[in-house]
């Protein structure tokens, strides 16, 4: 007989979260956006400690952003990743619009965050906007946890780190 998981806590766009980094402190992340099967998340420059009372959550989208990635929702099970509150998510400033294609022979295109509207993206949208990545809920929370010297810091966090890069709003509106 196999041990089973707790199930996976539904979590929706705007939901504020907290990931542990140790047993007293925990960053706070908000969902920006959900799609079939991933989340869009930022982790903001935010530590509580006391998670039952986390104050101003509805200042959590003008936070400064330190972490952002398209990642699953496996982290949401109990005693892992908890949902603390709730506050409209900042689409406008946080969803990337998305590159596709080759450049070899020119043909680039990019799409807005869900996937609904694309073009051909110019030689300059192609060099600076990202393509469509999904990364590990557990590495992010080892990029955090690398972020306050409790493990190793691996190259590969950094591709996770916030910049700012086009976003769907800019390029094809709200």
């Amino acid at each position: 007989m196999s041990a089973r998981l707790p199930e996976i806590e539904p979590v929706h766009a705007g939901d504020v979260f907290a990931i542990p980094v140790d047993g007293q402190r925990a960053y706070i992340g908000q969902v920006v956006a959900t799609t079939v099967g991933s989340l869009y998340v930022v982790v903001f420059d935010w530590i509580e400690k006391d998670l039952a009372h986390v104050p101003h959550i509805s200042a959590v989208p003008d936070a400064d952003p330190l972490f952002a990635t398209l990642t699953l929702d496996s982290r949401f099970r109990p005693g892992m990743w908890s949902v603390v509150g709730h506050a409209d998510a900042d689409a406008d400033r946080f969803l990337p619009a998305f590159s596709y294609g080759t450049i070899d022979p020119g043909r680039v295109r990019i799409t807005n965050f869900f996937d609904t509207v694309h073009r051909d993206a110019t030689p300059d949208e192609a060099a600076a906007i990202p393509t469509r990545e999904y990364r590990s809920p557990m590495r992010l929370e080892k990029a955090i946890r690398a972020r306050e010297g409790l493990v190793p810091h691996l190259p590969s966090y950094d591709e996770m780190t916030y910049r700012p890069t086009p976003t769907s709003a800019s390029i094809f509106g709200s």
